[in-house]
Formats: C-alpha cells, sequence, structure tokens
C-alpha cells in the first residue's frame, strides 16, 4: 500500500493549489456537500484525496472505465 493519506486537509489544498487556507477551507465544505447529498458519509475539515482529483483533474475513479469507453463496468 502506498504511504500516501486517504484524506486531503485544507493546509494541504492551500499550499498544492496555491490558495489561501479560508478558501481551502470553503473548497472542502463544498466537496464534503456534494459528497453527502450522494450519500456519502463525510469528515469534516478533510475531503478524500480520490475526489478531490475527480474533481479538480477530471481523472475516473480507479477500477472503472469511462462511459465513452465502454458502459462502465470494472477494468480487469
Amino acid at each position: 500500500m502506498e504511504n500516501t493519506k486517504f484524506y486531503v486537509t485544507a493546509e494541504e489544498l492551500s499550499e498544492a493549489y496555491g490558495i489561501c487556507l479560508s478558501k481551502a477551507y470553503k473548497l472542502i465544505r463544498q466537496l464534503n456537500a456534494e459528497l453527502e447529498a450522494k450519500g456519502f458519509i463525510i469528515v469534516q475539515g478533510k475531503v478524500p484525496r480520490r475526489y478531490v482529483e475527480e474533481r479538480v483533474y477530471g481523472y475516473a475513479p480507479i477500477g472503472t472505465l469511462n462511459d465513452d469507453l465502454g458502459n462502465g463496468k470494472e477494468a480487469v
């Protein structure tokens, strides 16, 4: 398993994206609200790293195919 943390904090977002800490907290609240609306359990002040990558960079979740390439079934 990689040594990467599962959750991203506001401090990490602030440093990684060159934004102020208050903007990073606002972004975390927004992303957590999206996850909560989808029925996921959230942790205040932190957001899953994969979700940040998906929303910021447009990455598809690992292990799935893009709908353009297939029907969203797991990759082999």
